[in-house]
């Protein structure tokens, strides 16, 4: 891995008026069962952001081409295949401004893959009678 000299931003931070400085989806430290979740990151709390300088970086997928939209800050990533491994690390690293340093949020959350071998959507079930009744 290479050397992030940017600086961390502490999850439970908060901004002046309470909330966190950073909204992460999935949460961290959560688990979750869907194998492509959307991971987002509400980023307004920041106050500033040089869309350019964003990089995502997803466990298992290097960087990838996450969307930024500068209208509400928040950035948003679905992986295009599921997730194969239990534990999943992302890393946002972004400047604030051209010339400050780069800043980094990092976070983890666990994927139950046992829950996600169940069939994703079963086929249209017949009339319950027609299962349950006995064999004639």
């Amino acid at each position: 891995g290479e050397m992030i000299s940017a600086k961390a931003i502490d999850l439970a931070a908060k901004t002046e008026q309470g909330n966190p400085l950073v909204q992460l989806k999935p949460e961290p430290s959560s688990t979750i069962t869907d194998r492509r979740p959307v991971i987002e990151a509400n980023l307004a709390g920041l106050g500033s952001i040089v869309p350019e300088s964003i990089r995502v970086r997803v466990s298992g997928f290097g960087v990838v081409p996450a969307e930024f939209d500068p209208s509400t800050f928040i950035l948003r990533y679905q992986p295009p295949t599921k997730l194969r491994r239990e534990d999943c690390t992302v890393s946002i690293t972004f400047k604030r401004n051209k010339d400050q340093p780069e800043e980094l949020v990092t976070w983890k959350f666990k994927i139950n893959l046992a829950a996600s071998y169940l069939p994703e959507s079963m086929p249209p079930a017949a009339p319950a009678e027609q299962i349950l009744a006995p064999k004639s």
